[in-house]
């Protein structure tokens, strides 16, 4: 398995949600909220160079545009009503018969309505030297989408989640969780050569009717020791999306932030920024254990927080538990099948929750379990149990021979509600 491919999962929600552990257990709440007090293990990103704070515990309320754009444009090329999509997985092989009753399952889920996909794809990739844009691999992943008759979104990384994905010279040689010295997000020279990039991708983008643009995944993971620099974060939305309206009024531009930053000013500045607002929403509370009312209560509140814009849901979410023995997170096949048909349920009567991305069709490999389980052996044992049994039971069909679980046909009902 790629390095690519282990760090979509390491850097997802369902590792940061969790994030200031403190070595100790954290007490679990019903509205999934973090104690944005506690450590991480993210940096903040800046240079050296300063910006004001908007700090991400902050609590005020919503913040207006400063770049004289509305923030809630929307997503015009989306079509009309609301609309269910998926990601496979990210593991680099399947066993045989696995990979047979994912094509299948594919299959099913496009003659059952499945509409929309998803491209996910880092700024380095694009850039793989200063100047040099190379958008094929673009290209080729959204052929694969359009090939479907899939409505295309699209995640540029440039911070995700625990890492920055920027071109290696606007980074710290010595830190690459840090741009270089004297840099910041809203600097000039980081702007316009992500302007530059987009005047070779928006055209991309557009041709192939995709509807919207994230433009980060989970920036407020790297400033939870240290939220100053999140201004520039908000500094560089703004220029990118003004930029992105220039080439392509009807695109939509957003940037991807996690649950557990409800109520806090650094979302109320994103989301004043964004033509629609954009969530990764899992089941389980910042424990990892799993919360049965995540579907209803939690996600109400996370709507309540998004004002009127319209949302996107880019990773949803939950994992079903072992089917032997006990789980040590209070997953049950059961409670994983319902969070999807409470989400579908929310999908068919709410007009602002446009779509949703199930994350994932399958589990993970355990090859890219042990990577993933090595890559967190400094944390409490507690936290490691939970964390692999996670990432073994994520999926809505099983990884070992690809039988679905309850989820899926809970997620192929909310498809037939649409």
């Amino acid at each position: 398995m790629s390095a690519r491919a282990a760090k979509l999962l390491a850097c997802s929600s369902l590792l940061f949600a969790c994030a200031g552990d403190g070595g100790g257990e954290p007490s679990s709440t019903s509205s999934g909220a973090a104690d944005s007090s506690g450590e991480s293990s993210g940096e903040a990103t800046t240079g050296g160079a300063t910006s004001s704070d908007t700090s991400s515990s902050d609590t005020s309320s919503g913040e207006a545009s400063t770049t004289g754009e509305p923030s809630g444009t929307g997503i015009p090329r989306l079509p009309a009503g609301n609309h269910l999509g998926m990601i496979i997985g990210f593991n680099a092989e399947l066993p045989p018969t696995t990979a047979t009753a994912v094509d299948a399952a594919w299959t099913e889920a496009l003659d059952r309505g499945m509409d929309i996909g998803r491209v996910q794809i880092s700024w380095a990739e694009l850039e793989p030297s200063p100047g040099e844009i190379d958008v094929a691999p673009l290209v080729e992943q959204l052929g694969a989408l359009v090939d479907d008759d899939l409505a295309p979104m699209v995640l540029i990384e440039t911070l995700d989640s625990d890492s920055l994905e920027l071109p290696p010279d606007l980074l710290d040689p010595d830190n690459p969780n840090r741009l270089a010295p004297g840099l910041a997000f809203d600097d000039a020279t980081v702007t316009g050569r992500f302007a530059a990039l987009l005047d070779v991708a928006v055209p991309v983008m557009r041709d192939r009717g995709v509807f919207g643009l994230s433009v980060a995944n989970e920036p407020g993971t790297l400033f939870e020791r240290d939220p100053s620099g999140t201004d520039a974060v908000v500094g560089f939305l703004a220029a990118a999306r003004s930029h992105v309206h220039g080439l392509d009024p009807e695109l939509g531009v957003t940037m991807t932030m996690r649950e557990v930053e409800v109520g806090t000013r650094f979302l109320d500045a994103v989301l004043a920024e964004s033509d629609f607002a954009t969530m990764n929403f899992y089941c389980a509370l910042p424990d990892l254990t799993v919360d049965a009312s995540a579907g209803t209560v939690r996600l109400a509140a996370m709507m309540t927080a998004t004002g009127d814009l319209d949302v996107v849901l880019q990773e949803l979410g939950c994992p079903a538990g072992p089917d032997e023995g006990a789980s040590t997170i209070g997953a049950t096949a059961e409670l994983q099948a319902m969070f999807y048909a409470d989400v579908g349920a929310a999908l068919a009567v709410e007009p602002r929750l446009r779509a949703a991305f199930a994350f994932q069709l399958v589990d993970w490999s355990p090859e890219t379990i042990a990577l993933l389980e090595a890559s967190v052996e400094d944390a409490p044992q507690w936290f490691i149990d939970r964390f692999v049994e996670s990432l073994a039971t994520m999926g809505m069909r099983r990884y070992a021979d690809g039988t679905p679980r309850p989820a899926w046909s809970a997620w192929l009902e909310a498809q037939d509600g649409l």
